[in-house]
């Protein structure tokens, strides 16, 4: 059975994700061990960080980040539509939270994905 197009795109997001903290994992162990044996492991870790900065520089992981009080939408970055903002807790506004319209599941209706935990990242953590 072939997997919709949206349940695909979130299996290889979370695929990116596993890999890029492998990658983050075998850094950290590099950095360790070149310490121990005084070696110059920053070409190594750069090698290693690349997969972590491809899934820190994805869309769909930039339009949670913001540095402004404004999600994102699609993989063009565009505003949030219907006006959408952080509010005080990171949920959305309060006549328009983002639970309103992220539900537990994809809407094959409106395209509105499933994102039942829907939240923008805090604003110390911003990122672009």
């Amino acid at each position: 059975m072939a997997f919709p197009f949206k349940m695909k795109a979130q299996f290889m997001m979370v695929h990116r994700i596993r890999t890029a903290l492998l990658a983050l994992m075998a850094a950290n162990s590099l950095a360790a061990s070149a310490t121990a044996q005084d070696t110059k492991p920053a070409a190594d870790a750069d090698k290693l960080f690349a997969p972590i900065a491809g899934v820190l520089r994805d869309p769909r992981c930039l339009n949670c980040h913001p540095v402004d009080d404004r999600p994102r939408q699609t993989d063009e970055r565009r505003l949030h539509q219907m006006n959408v903002v952080r509010g005080p807790d990171n949920l959305g506004f309060v006549n328009m939270r983002c639970n309103a319209c992220h539900r537990d599941q994809n809407n094959d209706h409106t395209g509105v994905p499933g994102a039942p935990n829907c939240h923008l990242a805090p604003l110390s953590i911003g990122w672009q």
